[in-house]
């Protein structure tokens, strides 16, 4: 089968550019569940900033809330969030909940009509539960037999959002299907969106894996230079310095220590660990890496504090701190897992009080929450913390962030973006893990 028509389920930040590369060949109707989102993007408006306004009026997509669209599809594209919950274990229930949606509608398709569309989940998950835990639902409510009324398969979702020169067509597509004929249907599909090629995995539960330890791989590293970010401050080093010198060698990696947030590197090696827990074998590297990760920012605020005792002149009383940048990573506005909330809450918890900014995020993601927004005042702060080197901040230049600061206050660069200035801040502290 040459499939024709496209439905992608879930307009969030993988769905909606999917949809959008697949509209310039294919029939493509854009189906979430959220009518709030689905009006904004019939009006040209992208809420999460990722697809323009003018891309998305050049595309031809049907957006819709209604699911029967999906009776209609050669192709339905799977999309959804896929968590953890609050112990860490993989939350499937997106995944589960589509599946049943999916398995209603083909239901209700005239067999004499029925396409035997591909079921193609993107959703991050473990191995195993495209197969296992997708299909028995899909099977239970179409009262279809996989293979016959329906066949599947499983493509992994491996875009850097914010990152332009890692973009949907640039990066290589990880194909997968439950047989060789469905994955050489999929990767032809994917063939003509992605200018980087396809490569096809041997079957869906190796694609499943492949995706996982990408972002598990990342994680490690990152653990390993936050780590070692601790350990040369406790030595009174100069951490950038260190890594600066030992990137003189060709197969060093080059690693930043800093916040590690996002719904994939601080969620996916939950999926993996899970998994091979309930195979038998407890992994302790992998989750060391994340208990590492996800502490840094105690690390941190515990230093601020420190500093803040130590270096400040005339603080304050209570401290006044100003955070730059909210989300989990530069020049978007997700704010998914950012750990930068636990910092400010952990500041907040010594007494300061924070106030914080992010112009990509935007001031209405702020209002009525338990965060105080900095939307520009004559103030002046103890503590500037640069969180997240937004584009738009780092092209403002660091004398624009220090007239935000007391004379002698404390510049925290997290991600030590102004770090080779560093000697011109004679009027101010500067630090960096």
């Amino acid at each position: 089968m040459n499939p024709k028509s496209m439905c992608v389920v879930g307009m969030g930040y993988v769905g909606l550019p999917l949809a959008v590369a697949l509209s310039d060949h294919y029939d493509v109707t854009g189906f979430d569940v959220s009518n709030r989102r689905i009006i904004s993007l019939k009006e040209g408006i992208d809420t999460n900033m990722i697809i323009s306004s003018e891309s998305l009026s050049k595309s031809d997509i049907d957006f819709t809330d209604k699911a029967d669209c999906l009776q209609r599809a050669d192709m339905i594209i799977v999309t959804v969030p896929t968590p953890v919950n609050l112990d860490s274990s993989p939350d499937v229930k997106y995944l589960k909940k589509v599946s049943e949606t999916i398995g209603k509608q083909l239901a209700l398709v005239d067999r004499n009509h029925l396409k035997c569309p591909i079921i193609l989940y993107e959703s991050t998950t473990y191995p195993g539960c495209t197969e296992e835990v997708c299909k028995p639902i899909i099977e239970k409510y179409s009262h279809l037999k996989c293979g016959e009324g329906f066949r599947l398969g499983y493509s992994p979702e491996r875009t850097n959002f914010g990152d332009s020169e890692h973009d949907l067509s640039s990066v290589v597509k990880v194909v997968s299907g439950q047989d060789d004929q469905t994955t050489e249907d999929i990767a032809a599909v994917y063939s003509t969106i992605i200018g980087a090629g396809v490569y096809m995995a041997p079957n869906i539960k190796t694609a499943e894996a492949a995706k996982l330890i990408e972002n598990v791989q990342r994680d490690l590293n990152i653990a390993l230079v936050n780590e070692l970010a601790i350990v040369f401050d406790h030595l009174d080093l100069d951490s950038t310095e260190v890594f600066k010198a030992a990137a003189t060698k060709w197969n060093f990696v080059p690693f930043k220590p800093g916040l590690v947030g996002g719904h994939c590197i601080p969620v996916d090696p939950y999926y993996l660990t899970h998994v091979s827990t309930e195979s038998g074998y407890v992994p302790k590297i992998i989750l060391a890496g994340r208990e590492i990760n996800d502490q840094m920012y105690q690390f941190i605020g515990k230093k601020i504090n420190n500093l803040c005792q130590t270096r400040l002149k005339n603080p304050s009383k209570p401290i006044e701190v100003l955070v730059l940048g909210f989300s989990f990573k530069k020049n978007i506005s997700d704010t998914r897992n950012s750990q930068v909330p636990n910092l400010v809450r952990q500041l907040t918890d010594y007494g300061y009080n924070v106030s914080v900014n992010d112009p990509v995020v935007g001031s209405d993601y702020f209002r009525n929450s338990e965060f105080t927004y900095y939307e520009g005042n004559e103030k002046l702060y103890d503590v500037v913390i640069f969180s997240v080197d937004h584009d738009t901040y780092v092209k403002m230049g660091y004398k624009a962030h220090f007239r935000h600061l007391k004379k002698f206050g404390l510049f925290v660069d997290i991600n030590a973006t102004f770090h080779r200035y560093k000697q011109r801040f004679n009027d101010f502290s500067y630090w960096s893990p």
